[in-house]
């Protein structure tokens, strides 16, 4: 198993521990450190894909009084 697919389990199962469809609010450091060796790049690519293929939505919260979907905002994908 790859480092991305072994963080990509690792991200599904810590997600889901608080219950099916249920929210967790999680930083970039937390989804790193679940795997040794893994990097902020990893966790990044590994949450983008898990989102991809449907297994988890992503929600960005900021400073407003509601949440913003992943799939509003614009996605930079360096070109």
């Amino acid at each position: 198993m790859t480092l991305g697919e072994q963080l990509e389990l690792a991200i599904y199962r810590f997600v889901e521990s608080v219950g099916k469809g249920q929210g967790r609010t999680v930083d970039i450091t937390t989804v790193t450190d679940l795997i040794p060796g893994a990097h902020n790049v990893d966790a990044v690519d590994a949450l983008i894909r898990l989102h991809d293929d449907g297994y988890v939505s992503l929600v960005r919260y900021d400073a407003g009084p509601n949440p913003v979907s992943y799939v509003d905002m614009r996605r930079d994908n360096g070109a």
